[in-house]
């Protein structure tokens, strides 16, 4: 990055000085190649910022779902989606899911001698 601020102060001197055609030519090409470098710095942030976004977008559509929680069902009831039948027969469901996870005896896990 050292070369940027040198590479302006040789552009500003040219324009000071009226260094006459080669300096303007000088000061021109310096020119496109600090907007060719500040172009590739911005092209790289964004491959950047694309695949960083696309990793999270997929961590978050991987995650293991849960189902419905009770909340959920309180929520959607609050919220007038279901009504108090199917409230009450989905929260059955829900509570023999969670009985079934909690009696549910835990995968061994393979024991080192």
């Amino acid at each position: 990055m050292s070369a940027l601020p040198s590479m302006l102060m040789t552009l500003a001197q040219a324009q000071t000085e009226g260094a006459g055609k080669e300096g303007a030519a000088e000061a021109s090409q310096m020119l496109i190649w600090l907007l060719v470098v500040i172009v590739a710095l911005f092209g790289v942030a964004m491959v950047v910022v694309v695949i960083y976004r696309s990793r999270v977008l997929k961590e978050e559509t991987t995650t293991k779902s849960e189902g419905l929680t009770l909340n959920e069902l309180r929520r959607m009831h609050t919220a007038g989606d279901i009504d108090e039948a199917e409230f009450n027969r989905l929260k059955g469901i829900v509570t023999a899911q969670m009985r079934h996870r909690l009696e549910a005896p835990e995968p061994d896990q393979e024991e080192t001698p």
